[in-house]
């Protein structure tokens, strides 16, 4: 699932927030993605080599690691506590993406609060913790609430497509801004190989959401046309500022 590897872009959110972005930003994000790339094809080595690549699909087993473990070590003494360590360890990763999501997507209502996309409320500071409090609230409480009401696998899967538009469209927006050659557009790190590595982003992001059910699809769509039309609102209830 596709929304299983988006914990590489989201440091993105927190970039003036970091030291140096410019150098740091790109070796992180693509170190993140050269590192774990490697681990899961170690990992996906020593699956197959344990048991037929065949039942570590979705039809024979969620926990493919798991079973993995217990068929190496066994279910008794030390071998169970090792496949205890290891579930918890899962657990531990699961909590670990999580963060990273409440982080990123309070960063981004603490941008757009401070913009005036969205209320100014958001973009308050705690003052002894210095972060957006009330976004992070928010976010939190959107989260449980799509938790609580609706199916996770469809959320996840719903997520997945929104995240593909997004990205689609971050990839045009690039072609767009070095064309229109913007003037406060001046970053440190330029893409390489441009535009071919943005074109192939677009296509195979817009792409990749015709695998998704239309259900999914449909859902997205609706998320996308409300967040649109409430900063449209916002927007348009602007005063206009009139040169002087």
């Amino acid at each position: 699932m596709f929304v299983s590897f988006l914990g590489f872009a989201k440091i993105t959110t927190v970039a003036e927030e970091l030291k140096n972005p410019g150098r740091n930003l790109p070796i992180a994000v693509v170190g993140s993605v050269l590192i774990v790339t490697t681990m899961y094809a170690i990992i996906m080595v020593v699956l197959m080599g344990v048991i037929n690549w065949r039942q570590l699909g979705p039809a024979f087993t969620t926990t493919p690691v798991l079973d993995v473990a217990e068929i190496a070590f066994g279910t008794v003494g030390l071998a169970a506590v090792g496949v205890g360590l290891l579930t918890f360890a899962g657990l531990l990763a699961t909590a670990s993406s999580a963060n990273a999501s409440i982080l990123a997507s309070s960063r981004i209502n603490f941008a757009m609060g401070r913009d005036k996309l969205i209320s100014a409320k958001l973009n308050v500071i705690h003052p002894n913790f210095a972060t957006p409090y009330r976004s992070i609230a928010v976010t939190g409480s959107l989260i449980l609430l799509f938790i609580v009401v609706g199916d996770v696998k469809t959320l996840a899967k719903a997520g997945s497509v929104l995240h593909l538009i997004v990205y689609g469209l971050l990839n045009i927006a690039l072609i767009v801004m070095r064309e229109a050659d913007v003037e406060e557009y001046d970053p440190a790190f330029e893409v390489p190989l441009y535009p071919i590595v943005p074109i192939l982003g677009a296509l195979t992001s817009f792409g990749l959401i015709a695998f998704m059910e239309p259900i999914e699809i449909a859902l997205s769509l609706v998320f996308v046309a409300g967040e649109s039309s409430g900063i449209s609102s916002m927007l348009a209830a602007r005063p206009i500022r009139r040169a002087s």
